[in-house]
Formats: C-alpha cells, sequence, structure tokens
C-alpha cells in the first residue's frame, strides 16, 4: 500500500507536468465524472486544471497512470486512518488497483483553485518509485498553479481558509526562487516525512528534474 504524502508543519509554515513536458501524455479516456469525485468541488477543483501547467495531472486523473484508471479523490478524516496522518494536507493512496487522491476533511472550505492547486501536486505521484525530486516537483507544481490562480484573482490569497494559507506559503517558497526552486528543495530535504526517500527516481533524475523547473519557470508569472 503506497503512501504518498504532502504536508507542511506549523513550524515550518512560519517561516506536491507541464504541457511541453509530458507531450507523449495523449491519453484521452471518456469518464464518467462520478468515477473521479462526487464531491462537486472536488470534481470543479479538477476541472480547473485541464489546459493548465498541470493538464499532465490533469490527465492523469482521468486515466492516463498505471493503473489505466480515473483516480478517484476523496475529503478524508485522516486521523481515521492513522493519527499520525491528522496534520496532513494530503495522501496519495493505492489499494486493490485504484489510486486514491484523498484530501483532509479540514480542507473542505477551501476555494476550488485551493484544492486545484494541491491535486495538482498529489497527481505527481502515480507509482511506487517515489523521490525527493518527485517531491520537488510535486510542491513547485503546485506552487505555479496557485501563483496562476492568484495572478487571475487575487482575493483568492486573501481567503481565511487553512489550505489558502499552505498555498500561500509554496507559492511564496517558489517566488522566492523560480529558476532552481532552492527553497522548495530545502523545505522537502528538511521535512520528517522525506527523510526515507531517495533522491532521484525514474523520470525524476536530476537533470530530468532541471529541465521540468525550467519549463515551469518559462511560464511562471512573475
Amino acid at each position: 500500500m503506497k503512501r504518498n504524502v504532502l504536508c507542511i508543519t506549523l513550524c515550518l509554515l512560519l517561516l506536491n507536468p507541464v504541457v511541453s513536458a509530458f507531450a507523449a501524455d495523449k491519453a484521452k479516456a471518456k469518464i464518467s465524472a462520478d468515477s473521479i469525485a462526487t464531491d462537486k468541488r472536488l470534481l470543479s477543483a479538477v476541472k480547473l486544471l485541464k489546459d493548465t501547467p498541470a493538464n499532465a495531472s490533469y490527465k492523469r486523473i482521468l486515466g492516463n497512470n498505471p493503473t489505466k484508471k480515473p483516480i478517484k479523490i476523496e475529503f478524508k478524516n485522516f486521523a481515521s486512518i492513522d493519527k499520525s496522518y491528522a496534520r496532513f494536507d494530503g495522501m496519495g493512496w493505492k489499494e486493490k488497483g485504484i489510486l486514491y487522491i484523498y484530501i483532509s476533511d479540514k480542507h473542505t472550505d477551501a476555494p476550488k483553485e485551493a484544492l486545484a492547486a494541491l491535486i495538482s501536486g498529489l497527481a505527481v505521484h502515480v507509482d511506487n518509485d517515489d523521490s525527493i525530486n518527485e517531491e520537488i516537483f510535486a510542491w513547485a507544481l503546485e506552487g505555479i498553479m496557485w501563483n496562476k490562480f492568484i495572478s487571475e484573482n487575487p482575493e483568492l490569497a486573501y481567503d481565511s481558509s487553512m489550505l489558502v494559507q499552505r498555498e500561500n506559503n509554496i507559492e511564496s517558497l517558489y517566488a522566492a526562487s523560480p529558476s532552481d526552486v532552492s527553497y522548495i528543495r530545502e523545505l522537502i530535504e528538511k521535512n520528517n516525512n522525506y527523510l526515507r526517500f531517495k533522491s532521484a527516481s525514474s523520470g525524476y533524475s536530476d537533470e530530468e528534474l532541471n529541465k521540468k523547473i525550467q519549463i515551469l519557470y518559462k511560464i511562471y508569472t512573475r
């Protein structure tokens, strides 16, 4: 059973790819909305990812992933799975050949754009071969997606929900060093949840990560 966790601890809060990078992703799965999410807010969030820098995440959710099945997305009480997960914001899970993206039910009040940003990063993780580099890219993608949304609607950044606070923090880390995402890298490498991860994985060698980060940087709205 696979667990891919995106989490920012309280201490870190104080201070998860792009069209051209995944041009080979050409799956055009025809699926029903209910096969992804029954919650309308989550479904609306997924739809926001289409034709954006997170288009590859959108396609993975639709079924362009190793299981060849849509990823199911749900709100979840993480403490009901394990008390140690209570502070997590989102989680990837695989069970009985089905991929799931779980969003903490503490974020049910979040705007769909914040949910979309979180989901974009979580949808990067679709196999059992995770790494520090993959997490760095997932967080960078989440940051650039939130940047896109607040550029289109600046009022989103002032929403009082906890998930918006997270997205503002990640976007700030990305914006502080978008060309090499050094601040995101530092945060990931210091996060206890990733200490057991190897540095690179399939599709996320140092060279591959750099290419993907540069693609994000080229479309970054400054």
